[in-house]
């Protein structure tokens, strides 16, 4: 250490009570390379294979001890939420509205005073949250301004640390990397013991490590497959200037026309309907979870968790799954036709048994059955079906 600075940041993030209030921050910020770049206003993240970086702007440091330390929480909430290694965030084609929903999600949590904090309330009229996926939040950005793209002329709220670094190539290395810091903070959770409060970002290691990297039994369905046939077709319609307005056709470039597209990086919006019946057996929930973390990867899901009746509506996040509800019988007329919870979506995706009465009608909406493998029911009468294997014993 041979900067003032490098020797300030290092001081500042060990002192002691900074330590005992932050013990996994501590520990991610201990795995850090400081590197003095002028090229960054303040602090910024990066990293190379195994290299993890905190970029630091000298005088920055040395003039704002107010903020310093809720910023260098940020920086670390980016590098556990996996903003440096999630390539589904940069396969985006409106980036400076990533930004914001990166900062929301690097700020959600902190308490310590932060240099004009980004905060998902701020964005609460396009649908914000709390606890929502930065993938879920840009989809609502998106939306917002598909349809109004006038707002667009209203400056942003730029980042208040450097961004270069969430924008690099995702190596091998880096993915484990990142791996093997949450494995080590689900280590030092442990020995923290299940009493400590302690969280990082507002998850519990082990959940952060559950999200991020599909366990170790892997899922029984290939989801990419079963998504390229369940929601390929099912286009949204947006508005673009490209296309003449059936109203004004002589005004291309003025008037937007509409047209049915997918935005290259936004995921498709599933309803994901997990029967909670009797006949559902903890086996048949746990195995149903199990998917739901490698599909969260490739979709926004929201559940419904219905027997007979529906009794919970959610935003899935990933790792957070409970039978709330149910034990009852089922019936799966409640999920389809108009004010259900499906009506609208891109498809739906079913965790059955198969067992109780479907609608008369096909619903409109592309609908995928996954049954238990255990299920002798007879075939639903519409839509696609595959069966849930259990994973192979260990």
């Amino acid at each position: 250490m041979n900067s003032r600075a490098e020797k300030l940041v290092i001081a500042r993030a060990m002192q002691r009570d900074v330590v005992t209030k932050y013990p996994f921050h501590t520990a991610v910020v201990a795995r850090m390379e400081v590197l003095m770049d002028p090229a960054v206003e303040t602090l910024g993240v990066s990293m190379e294979s195994a290299r993890l970086l905190l970029h630091v702007n000298e005088p920055w440091v040395e003039a704002h001890a107010d903020t310093f330390l809720g910023l260098l929480l940020h920086e670390v909430h980016h590098v556990v939420l996996g903003h440096l290694v999630d390539e589904r965030l940069r396969e985006v084609d409106a980036p400076e509205l990533m930004d914001l929903c990166l900062e929301c999600a690097a700020n959600e949590h902190i308490e310590e005073p932060l240099p004009n904090p980004i905060r998902w309330q701020s964005f609460e009229r396009y649908g914000f949250r709390a606890n929502q996926s930065s993938l879920e939040r840009y989809a609502l950005l998106r939306d917002y301004f598909e349809e109004n793209p006038s707002a667009r002329r209203v400056p942003l709220p730029a980042p208040q640390d450097a961004h270069g670094g969430l924008r690099k190539p995702v190596t091998r290395g880096s993915v484990a990397t990142q791996r093997a810091i949450l494995e080590e903070l689900a280590e030092l959770a442990e020995q923290l013991g299940p009493e400590s409060p302690a969280t990082i970002a507002g998850w519990r290691p082990g959940e952060l490590l559950r999200a991020l990297f599909v366990s170790s039994a892997p899922p029984s369905i290939d989801w990419r497959a079963a998504l390229r046939r369940l929601v390929t077709t099912h286009m949204r319609t947006v508005s673009s200037y490209r296309r003449p307005s059936r109203r004004f056709p002589d005004r291309v470039g003025e008037v937007p026309g509409r047209q049915r597209q997918r935005h290259a990086g936004e995921p498709p919006r599933l309803v994901v309907c997990l029967d909670t019946s009797a006949s559902m057996s903890d086996d048949d929930l746990a195995n149903a979870a199990r998917e739901l973390t490698a599909l969260a990867s490739l979709a926004r899901i929201t559940i419904v968790e219905f027997d007979a009746h529906i009794h919970a509506v959610y935003s899935y996040r990933r790792g957070e799954l409970e039978r709330l509800k149910g034990g009852g019988g089922t019936d799966f007329q409640p999920l389809f036709g108009a004010g259900s919870p499906t009506f609208g979506a891109e498809a739906a995706v079913v965790f059955t048994d198969g067992v109780g009465p479907y609608p008369e009608a096909p619903p409109a909406v592309p609908t995928l059955w996954v049954l238990t493998g255990r299920s002798t029911s007879p075939r639903p009468p519409f839509g696609h079906v595959v069966r849930l294997h259990p994973p192979p014993a260990t």
